[in-house]
């Protein structure tokens, strides 16, 4: 278990604010068996995963990526599908930046402000035992918030700078969340997460 990423975590905090059936883990790398999952075209990543139970469909669309990633498997924890994109030379077990991308139905009461102060800034205590790491928001509007953070001297845990997204649409929410391993983020560093970031779509 990847336990040094917020969106992993944040799925147990966010079954307690939606239904969610039994603890189940599915996992698949392979991205034509499973409808559930993100595919590489024209280098350019989209994701369609069908809402739970609804028939609607959506995708997170990434027009930058530059052929730099690849997907790098699907899970599903309780009823949140997540997909995670790793440059081309990593890999899902050794990485230095990783991008997932998870998906969730939810009421129309859990806006994304909800979500982001319940889920996302209330998730923050338990990312380091030391001390909470200081979330700075970059973009606020009712249905869309994108967010920075980095965890600092967290004992074991790697340092690593967090650039996040939260999208409402009519039946779900999606969260984009580009992490990087790094003491320092340097702002020619952050500019491209926030590129990456900011440049996603849901269709």
């Amino acid at each position: 278990m990847r336990r040094y990423l917020l969106p992993l975590m944040a799925l147990f905090l966010l079954c307690n604010l939606v239904a969610c059936s039994k603890t189940e883990m599915q996992q698949s790398t392979n991205a034509l068996e499973t409808g559930n999952l993100g595919a590489i075209i024209n280098d350019h990543p989209t994701l369609a995963i069908p809402a739970l139970p609804s028939k609607e469909n959506y995708a997170i669309v990434f027009n930058n990526m530059d052929g730099f990633w690849k997907h790098a498997g699907t899970a599903r924890v309780q009823n949140v599908d997540i997909d995670t994109f790793v440059p081309q030379t990593e890999d899902s077990k050794k990485w230095k930046q990783r991008i997932e991308v998870t998906h969730v139905k939810t009421s129309k009461s859990m806006t994304a402000q909800k979500y982001y102060q319940q889920v996302v800034h209330g998730g923050l205590d338990n990312l380091c035992p030391y001390s909470t790491p200081k979330v700075k928001v970059l973009h606020n509007a009712s249905n869309d918030i994108i967010y920075e953070y980095q965890v600092l001297n967290c004992g074991k845990k790697p340092n690593q700078a967090v650039i996040g997204r939260v999208i409402r649409t009519p039946n779900s929410i999606n969260t984009i969340s580009y992490t990087g391993m790094t003491d320092r983020l340097d702002d020619q560093s952050r500019q491209y997460m926030l590129e990456i970031v900011k440049g996603a779509r849901v269709e």
